[in-house]
């Protein structure tokens, strides 16, 4: 191939696959520096002028190899051959324009590209679904302390709600079986104690009396849950004293003042209120240590008597003399005039708590 010759389109194909961009602009570049020599040599020549057998293969080998536009130019001068070397860079630039439309791939470019599109549309889709899967993770576990939250609440209230139950249900208990019932038995007792009493002042008044009705008298200081003071005379000390149920049963009992019948029945609730403190000591609540030590001197209390009712009872022929004992021991085996104040206490707290726990309000 000559050296002024345009190349062939398969060479010009080849040497773009080969060198890519950078290539285009070299084959750009050789083709205006073949086409500049021409230029020159024709603007050199005077027009009309023969060619030289010296130049004339010069001139042919660098110039356009074809003789027709050769002598084409030469006979029209230099704006003709202007007109074809614009001509010249058209058809260089359409074929450059053919050629990058129509050249290939390299081989590795679109499994590569395939590869680089499969990888990255696995990895946008597992990220999405990692970021999905995460919030979905993250939701669950916000739902599961949400209910594991509830949960324990709930459990917490019931178990909260069944110990006040059982507290509650043990206040009942205590209330209905101990204290409710003592209150009301010793109650009862002191009536008809009270009732003895009248009957003694109304059959003896010198030797009877309740301190607290006289007008005249003072309070005394030991007087007994119900704020009365009953009091007998003792000839033998001299002075008045109280009343005292063991100490004088039998200066009252089967003498003929009518009062047989109250000591009867202050015996029967005193058996009652001894088999309920036996079987229910047990429901004292655990601050009213005091009243078990009342329980043990009422059942001594009531003993001494039971046997005294029980020796007064007897028929006349089968009578035993009556023990007679230290005035000390006498006088431990009296009434516990506290044990009224203490139960009536623990009534009245129980019941109290009770009526709050009822009308919903929480425990003071």
């Amino acid at each position: 191939m000559c050296e002024g010759c345009p190349p062939e389109d398969g060479t010009i194909a080849e040497q773009w696959s080969v060198g890519g961009e950078e290539m285009k602009t070299w084959w750009i570049a050789l083709g205006l520096a073949t086409l500049a020599p021409l230029v020159g040599a024709q603007t050199a020549a005077a027009p009309g002028a023969p060619a030289s057998a010296a130049t004339a293969p010069a001139a042919t080998t660098q110039a356009n190899p074809n003789p027709v536009a050769l002598a084409s130019v030469g006979a029209q001068g230099l704006q003709p051959s202007l007109a074809e070397l614009a001509r010249s860079q058209k058809n260089l630039e359409l074929a450059v324009a053919r050629i990058d439309g129509k050249l290939p791939s390299a081989w590795w470019l679109t499994p590569l590209s395939t590869l680089a599109s499969v990888v990255l549309g696995g990895l946008i889709t597992g990220g999405i679904g990692y970021l999905m899967q995460a919030r979905l993770l993250n939701h669950q576990d916000e739902q599961a302390t949400k209910r594991a939250n509830l949960e324990q609440s709930l459990a917490d209230k019931k178990a909260g709600h069944d110990v006040l139950q059982t507290l509650f249900d043990w206040r009942v208990r205590q209330f209905m079986e101990l204290y409710g019932p003592l209150r009301a038995l010793f109650d009862g007792s002191n009536e008809v104690y009270r009732r003895m009493n009248e009957a003694l002042i109304s059959q003896d008044p010198k030797r009877f009396r309740d301190l607290t009705l006289a007008a005249e008298s003072e309070r005394p200081a030991d007087v007994d849950p119900d704020g009365r003071f009953f009091e007998i005379y003792d000839e033998e000390l001299g002075r008045w004293r109280k009343f005292r149920t063991v100490m004088d049963w039998s200066t009252v009992y089967g003498r003929g003042l009518g009062v047989d019948g109250y000591f009867d029945r202050i015996v029967d609730i005193g058996s009652t209120i001894s088999k309920l403190i036996g079987e229910k000591a047990g429901l004292v609540m655990p601050h009213h240590a005091e009243l078990l030590g009342a329980f043990g001197r009422y059942l001594a209390h009531f003993e001494v008597l039971r046997e005294l009712h029980a020796a007064a009872k007897r028929p006349q022929g089968e009578a035993v003399a009556l023990p007679t004992v230290p005035l000390k021991v006498r006088e431990a085996a009296a009434f516990p005039n506290n044990i009224q104040r203490l139960v009536r206490a623990g009534a009245e707290e129980l019941l109290t708590e009770l009526g709050r726990v009822a009308d919903g309000q929480p425990k003071a």
